[in-house]
Order: structure tokens, then sequence, then C-alpha cells
């Protein structure tokens, strides 16, 4: 459904921040909180879990919290 929107692929890519277009994996989106200063990033379900289970499964939710 995701790729027949042009702002799902047709994106700016960066080989370390995003090196592909389409939904961040859960390692890029702790990165990626992180460089924004989220000092505690909490996803949710544990997909790298539930993917050596079952490989397919993507969906999730992030929070994260900065510090004061």
């Amino acid at each position: 459904m995701f790729q027949i929107l042009d702002t799902f692929s047709d994106v700016e890519t960066d080989p370390e921040i995003r090196p592909n277009p389409g939904f961040l994996t859960s390692d890029q989106w702790r990165r990626a909180f992180s460089r924004a200063g989220f000092g505690h990033a909490e996803i949710a379900p544990d997909i790298v879990r539930i993917r050596q289970i079952y490989q397919h499964f993507f969906t999730g939710a992030i929070c994260g919290q900065k510090s004061a």
C-alpha cells in the first residue's frame, strides 16, 4: 500500500541515517531518537525478539523521553 505513495519511496537517503527509502528498522529509529536528544527510547512490542520467530513482523511503536 505505502509503496504507491511517492512520499514513501522518493526520499533523501543517507548511508548512515537512512540508507534506503521506506520504513525504518527499530535500530534506525533508536539512533534517530538518540540524535534528537532522547536519552531513552523504548519500542513496543519487542520487535527484535518477535522477528527471531517471525521475520516478517514490522509493526510497533516507539516512545522517547528527553531529560529536563
